[in-house]
């Protein structure tokens, strides 16, 4: 692919999400149990997902924080496509897409409800205990999705105003990407508690 990244056809927001929902009915048509095991059969699907969404250059993660989280799970699956986790959690991803999408729709918290909304999830990590969250995906994406997706909608967190706050939504990604990562789930306790 000569010269770049711009060559691919951009598409708009509304065909992403169909090329999506396209794609997750393919999925579901073939099967986990298939796909998780028939590297010949995941690179026909997986692959066009993925690169067709790499391919973009708008898909931001401050503006399209959805579609972004499908993007990086379709990317995670093209390179391991045996964690049958992960393709639920892009089917599950993907069945949520907005139809029409803005930043802006999302209710905007002010800096205090954003601290609290933290710190009662920094109370929910501790009470299931990190020994749970690094080994069950399930109760992690649960604790970790409600954690960071308020977070990531609110248009005002920037790393010059609010570098603290900032931090937490980076750990607070990350450990969503990679729940084994204990000692991000450490540091994203420790940041919420200088809140």
């Amino acid at each position: 692919m000569n010269n770049g990244e711009n060559q691919y056809p951009q598409m708009t927001y509304k065909q992403a999400v169909e090329y999506c929902k396209y794609w997750a009915d393919k999925i579901r048509y073939k099967g986990l149990d298939l796909l998780t095991t028939d590297y010949s059969e995941v690179i026909g699907i997986s692959d066009q997902l993925a690169y067709a969404l790499y391919m973009q250059t708008w898909i931001d993660p401050q503006k399209y924080y959805p579609l972004y989280r499908v993007r990086t799970y379709a990317i995670n699956i093209d390179n391991n496509y045996t964690d049958r986790a992960s393709w639920e959690k892009l089917l599950e991803l993907i069945d949520d897409l907005p139809e029409k999408y803005g930043k802006n729709n999302h209710p905007q918290m002010t800096y205090k409800q954003a601290v609290e909304h933290c710190k009662y999830w920094a109370d929910q990590i501790r009470a299931d205990g990190l020994d749970l969250l690094t080994t069950d995906y399930g109760t992690a994406i649960g604790v970790s999705d409600q954690l960071v997706y308020p977070l990531e909608m609110q248009t005002w967190i920037n790393s010059q105003e609010y570098p603290l706050l900032y931090k937490v939504c980076v750990y607070a990604v990350t450990v969503d990407n990679d729940h084994t990562d204990r000692e991000s789930w450490e540091k994203l306790l420790e940041l919420i508690d200088k809140l």
